[in-house]
């Protein structure tokens, strides 16, 4: 065999806004599965005077989707059961009025259902915050923040501050409630931090998120500054700031750069860019906004998706921390791919020698996930390398995690 080394980056899900014609922004987000087969979808609300409904679209292609499911207008989540398993789902979200013009469908978001075997189990459901929904723009204050119960949790404990691990705003314990409203958060344009604590078995375990507040500087918010790009057109949103007289926005293929779009929208806070080379190189996107006759400006960076035909590790996204012992990893298929072979191992010399890997290695036909126990809790990092055979040559990618060290409080 000859081994052939490439370079990957697994793509982190991400939530993408859709603008109809009135403006108003809708969220999706797919919410942890409490069964097997089962994912809700829900969104924020649309404020229209007229809002008749929303239909949510379901497929198990990207794009290609069934007839929708009608939601009413009172209504934000759609859930869905018996889901078919070994297979990835794509949904999308649209608002209709009450003369049945439709908006645009929503940036796709999906999910993977896996295929349970007898040797497989399901994962442990671990507290997530869903309200209001992490990375989105606080307007005011006090806020309701809720999180998902998890499973054998005895007791949760909130932080909200102004730093990253902050309590300056708030530190109390919930007990086993999952909701809370805080107040005295400041709407002043700079990120406010919540960390979710959850006592399971005697250990502490936490995690971090991040909200936006309106006000200060005019800022990206969706998409999600650092995330990458799987389609074009994409549709930018961001805070209005304060005292902005009008906005510009450049979309570039080098820092700074215009030669994909340079327009005004004058006071308006999104627009959809079409032109967009999905090819795995970087986009470059600058603010300007005008106040008091004085620009200035915000650059960010985005990346683009890769080839498909190139087998990439989608979940848990690539430098992200594992929570548990036991986790699911599952890639993309590629095209023209024989076998696929995991290692998952303590050090990168584990998985480059062989056996390819001391925690886990061993072929896995032609699955696209694998279940791997035994991974250790310390505080150290893990790296996975996933092989795929194309004809008679296997190519490789690696990938490093961080995982949890259990701390108690």
């Amino acid at each position: 065999m000859s081994y052939i080394s490439t370079t990957t980056t697994a793509t982190p899900q991400t939530f993408v806004r859709f603008v109809l014609a009135c403006c108003i922004f809708l969220l999706p987000n797919i919410v942890q599965a409490e069964t097997t087969n089962s994912a809700t979808l829900q969104w924020e609300p649309n404020q229209e005077a007229d809002l008749a409904g929303y239909k949510v679209y379901h497929g198990t292609a990207p794009g290609i989707y069934g007839s929708p499911q009608g939601v009413s207008k009172t209504n934000t989540t759609a859930p869905y059961s018996n889901l078919e398993s070994n297979k990835s789902h794509y949904f999308a979200v649209t608002a209709y009025d009450e003369f049945g013009n439709e908006s645009s469908p929503s940036s796709e978001v999906s999910t993977f259902i896996p295929e349970q075997d007898s040797d497989t189990e399901p994962p442990s459901l671990v507290p997530s915050l869903v309200s209001p929904l992490p990375g989105s723009t606080l307007t005011a204050s006090p806020v309701t923040f809720d999180w998902s119960a998890g499973s054998g949790v005895e007791k949760y404990h909130l932080y909200v501050g102004t730093t990253l691990g902050g309590k300056d705003i708030y530190d109390q314990s919930q007990g086993t409630g999952t909701s809370v409203s805080v107040s005295g958060i400041p709407i002043t344009g700079n990120p406010v931090y919540v960390r979710l604590w959850w006592k399971i078995a005697g250990t502490w375990s936490t995690t971090d998120y991040t909200y936006h507040t309106q006000g200060g500087d005019p800022a990206l918010t969706s998409p999600t500054p650092g995330s990458t790009l799987t389609a074009s057109p994409v549709t930018f949103d961001w805070s209005a700031g304060s005292g902005v007289e009008k906005y510009h926005l450049y979309v570039g293929t080098t820092p700074g750069g215009k030669d994909i779009y340079d327009q005004s929208p004058g006071t308006e806070t999104s627009v959809s860019v079409s032109g967009i080379p999905i090819n795995g190189n970087p986009v470059y996107v600058r603010l300007w906004w005008k106040i008091a006759g004085t620009y200035s400006n915000t650059d960010y960076t985005y990346q683009t998706q890769k080839d498909d035909s190139t087998p990439a590790l989608v979940s848990p996204s690539a430098d992200s921390t594992l929570l548990n012992s036991t986790v699911p990893f599952q890639w993309s298929a590629g095209s023209g791919v024989d076998e696929f072979f995991l290692g998952v191992g303590t050090s990168q010399a584990a998985i480059a020698n062989a056996p390819w890997g001391n925690i886990f290695a061993d072929s896995v036909g032609t699955k696209t996930y694998q279940w791997v126990r035994g991974i250790p809790l310390t505080g150290n990092p893990v790296f996975v390398r996933l092989w795929w055979k194309n004809g008679e040559t296997w190519f490789f990618a690696d990938y490093k995690y961080q995982t949890r060290k259990s701390r108690r409080r």
